[in-house]
């Protein structure tokens, strides 16, 4: 068995599980440093193109699986654009005032990677249902994605609040 196969696992597992601890603080309403806005996104997606990079790295071309993250990424973008977000200029700081949504979808997020990585490392195989997780990896990852970029932005253009912790 090749090296990249555990090494893209690995990679995969780790990356959504952060994801899913760096939204932890957002959904609980803390306040955070604006650029940990991007973190469940950026971590999100690099779990996802770990997917999907092995053992066909051509995949990451797949006009469906594109299609399918476009879908997720505007969901997110919408919930980035319109989320209640309180936003210290001065300090660099925000709030979410409702973030369980980050949560939620970063933890489908590394449900659904955990499954793939038992599945691969009991079976020593490439996962029979890839395609199904790859879709569902997609859309939590995409929206996860959408929504950390465009709430970030957003964030950047807020009226000043004076956060203090």
């Amino acid at each position: 068995m090749p090296t990249a196969f555990y090494l893209s696992d690995i990679v995969l597992l780790l990356a959504a599980i952060a994801a899913a601890v760096t939204a932890i603080p957002q959904s609980r309403g803390k306040v955070v440093p604006r650029w940990h806005l991007l973190l469940p996104g950026v971590l999100a997606t690099v779990a996802t193109i770990a997917l999907m990079s092995y053992p066909h790295p051509k995949d990451l071309l797949d006009l469906e699986m594109w299609s399918t993250g476009a879908v997720g990424f505007l969901v997110g973008a919408a919930r980035g654009q319109f989320m209640g977000v309180d936003s210290d200029q001065s300090w660099g700081l925000v709030r979410l005032r409702y973030g369980r949504d980050a949560l939620w979808a970063a933890i489908a997020l590394a449900c659904f990677a955990a499954i793939h990585f038992v599945v691969e490392m009991v079976s020593r195989d490439v996962n029979p249902y890839m395609t199904s997780v790859s879709l569902l990896m997609t859309l939590s990852g995409s929206y996860l994605a959408g929504r950390s970029l465009v709430g970030w932005i957003g964030a950047g253009t807020r009226t000043h609040v004076d956060l203090h912790d």
